[in-house]
């Protein structure tokens, strides 16, 4: 009887041991359910957006990279030899002016776009290169951004890439519309400040005691500085330097009027 209740305790305890087993098991798989799903709504709705930057010219990559101020935006300059590794990125943005690449290459570009990486290969001047697979109003806008390339725009289109190419929801600040670049004028350290006049340049300067009476005058006629583009830590050195040497500067910003 005694070895009996023995077995029988022995059963029971078996039998209770494997129910809390499943119940583990159950816990165990819900939490990992839970967890998936978390994971899951955090890499499409929050997870930080990554741009991929094809073919740009070392100064132009600099003016894009440090406009932007969003920490759930990253940029990566993406060297030609590194066009297979495009598919992880969340938008692949190529600058076509030049770019010289083989068939090789641009079937990995054009790899990625058939995976459903957004891709857009701007100012291709080589019509094999023109690769894009953005709606009409994504395209619009992009462009829209890129061919005004001051700061300001430079910013808005890694928060418009953000919100409307890579759909996230949460950690976005909307892009403002595109405004067009100073041209023609006279600008000086402040960059949201320039003069179509150098009588209304010349007051500034006065105003400011940047002016030195009697100083000589002093013209930088910019080649490729964009002085609007965020990358301007050179012209502002050379402004500076020029001031405290006791001359007047004037910088100017022009193709046709310099």
């Amino acid at each position: 009887m005694r070895q009996r209740n023995l077995l029988l305790a022995d059963f029971n305890f078996l039998k209770k041991m494997m129910k809390n087993k499943r119940k583990i098991t159950v816990l165990t798989v819900l939490i990992l359910v839970f967890l998936g799903g978390i994971w899951m709504a955090w890499d499409r709705l929050a997870s930080p957006t990554n741009i991929a930057l094809v073919n740009f010219q070392p100064f132009q990559t600099t003016s894009i990279v440090k406009a932007n101020s969003d920490k759930f935006i990253q940029y990566t300059d993406v060297s030609l030899d590194e066009l297979n590794k495009l598919k992880k990125y969340d938008f692949v943005l190529g600058f076509g002016m030049g770019m010289r690449i083989t068939a090789e290459q641009r079937a990995q570009i054009q790899q990625a776009a058939d995976k459903g990486v957004p891709v857009y290969i701007h100012a291709a001047t080589n019509p094999e290169n023109n690769i894009c697979n953005l709606d009409s109003l994504q395209l619009k806008s992009v462009q829209s951004y890129l061919n005004s390339g001051n700061k300001r725009n430079n910013q808005s289109l890694a928060r418009y890439v953000r919100q409307h190419i890579d759909q996230k929801t949460f950690f976005v600040t909307p892009a403002d519309t595109a405004v067009e670049t100073a041209s023609d004028v006279l600008y000086h350290l402040d960059e949201n400040v320039w003069f179509d006049k150098t009588e209304q340049y010349e007051k500034y300067l006065k105003a400011h005691k940047y002016y030195t009476g009697g100083g000589a005058k002093v013209a930088i006629v910019g080649g490729m500085n964009d002085p609007f583009s965020g990358n301007r830590d050179n012209i502002d050195s050379l402004i500076v330097s020029l001031q405290r040497a006791g001359m007047n500067v004037y910088p100017v910003s022009s193709f046709m009027k310099r």
